[in-house]
């Protein structure tokens, strides 16, 4: 199924609040301070701008998967099939700035090898 780019992303909102109380929050409840981090170092920002050059923006950017692969390393994942493990976790999805679906392990597997075929001439210089 097809889903349109502004039914999948949205732009940053403020940061979740922690209170350290008796609630429910889930495992991955700490990459509130990784949001943060991310905001500071304006990861999102240096990433888009190294896949700025391609043509086609697919609804997931190169970007924003390459930021799925560093929460999914932080998380203590290795493999992509392991994304199936915190795919229902409502903070990954906050964390990368889209709304309650994450990409399948085979929809993430094509958009590297994509990234791969069109990127490797590519230097990110905004990175650095």
């Amino acid at each position: 199924m097809e889903s349109s780019r502004s039914a999948v992303t949205y732009k940053t909102r403020a940061l979740a609040q922690l209170c350290f109380e008796d609630q429910a929050i889930t495992s991955f409840s700490g990459l509130v301070i990784f949001q943060k981090l991310f905001d500071q170092l304006e990861l999102k920002n240096h990433l888009r701008g190294c896949f700025r050059h391609r043509q086609v923006t697919p609804i997931f950017g190169p970007w924003r998967i390459l930021l799925l692969l560093i929460v999914h390393l932080l998380l203590g994942y290795r493999q992509l099939r392991h994304l199936r493990y915190y795919a229902d976790d409502p903070m990954v999805p906050r964390t990368l700035g889209v709304h309650d679906s994450l990409m399948s392990p085979l929809s993430v597997a094509r958009c590297l090898i994509s990234i791969r075929a069109v990127s490797t001439t590519c230097i990110c210089s905004s990175v650095t």
